[in-house]
């Protein structure tokens, strides 16, 4: 399965501040937090809509020893990663949310600074326009958390402290080419500078992994995710 990437470039904060606040200007965000490549993950949030893969992917990464569907609010205990090159990444206790609507509110409880973000979709239903709505909503609620950690003096964090992937689920139940759901799911949202970039980057190095389409129980692809978790403590 190909890997696909985007290497969008991160914009000054005043500009990201406007594009968090300013309405119908989620483009703009989307590429903002797939440009966010954190120095350390010590923690990761699996985020997303309901039944997306999200306490799949809890189990596959190891953190879960089952992955019991409907899931509303359980503990994950501290565990750890190990990467394809080896390396070991500790994640930190977290939460493993359900998807509905209520469940959004938490978003602010798990996302801390050195959060890699992982934000799951559901590929075989990107055209639903109602499902877009949500997930538009979804990313703009994660820019505004982002956005007030990285306005406490207290904390003293940056946008590099964070990390953002989007990982579109259940993609071997499409029969679209890889590079055509991605593509459609960048125009759904709004965001054409992210489809153009894509588009013009198909045949481009390996490297970024801002978006990857997944199935998650596939060995393969749950390397590439691991790929992206604490990327910054390779270097």
């Amino acid at each position: 399965m190909q890997s696909l990437f985007i290497l969008p470039i991160l914009p000054a904060i005043p500009v990201w501040l406007w594009w968090i606040i300013a309405p119908g200007s989620l483009g703009p965000i989307i590429t903002l937090l797939l440009a966010l490549i954190p120095n350390k993950a010590s923690s990761i949030a699996i985020l997303g809509g309901k039944k997306v893969g999200k306490t799949t992917l809890w189990h596959r990464l190891g953190g879960l020893e089952n992955a019991a569907p409907d899931t509303s609010f359980k503990t994950v205990p501290e565990f750890e990663v190990e990467r394809p090159n080896g390396n070991i990444v500790n994640i930190k206790q977290q939460y493993d949310i359900g998807g509905e609507d209520d469940y959004v509110g938490e978003y602010g409880r798990l996302i801390k600074p050195n959060t890699f973000i992982f934000y799951l979709v559901d590929s075989t239903i990107i055209d639903s326009n109602e499902y877009i709505k949500r997930i538009r909503s979804d990313l703009k609620k994660i820019g505004i958390v982002i956005n007030r950690l990285c306005k406490d003096k207290n904390l003293k964090c940056k946008p590099k402290d964070f990390g953002f992937t989007i990982l579109l689920t259940k993609i071997d139940k499409v029969e679209l080419p890889v590079e055509e759901v991605i593509i459609n799911f960048c125009k759904q949202v709004k965001s054409a500078k992210l489809a153009n970039n894509i588009l013009s980057r198909i045949d481009g190095e390996e490297g970024n992994n801002g978006i990857i389409a997944v199935n998650l129980l596939d060995d393969r692809d749950i390397d590439k995710i691991k790929e992206v978790i604490g990327i910054k403590e390779d270097e």
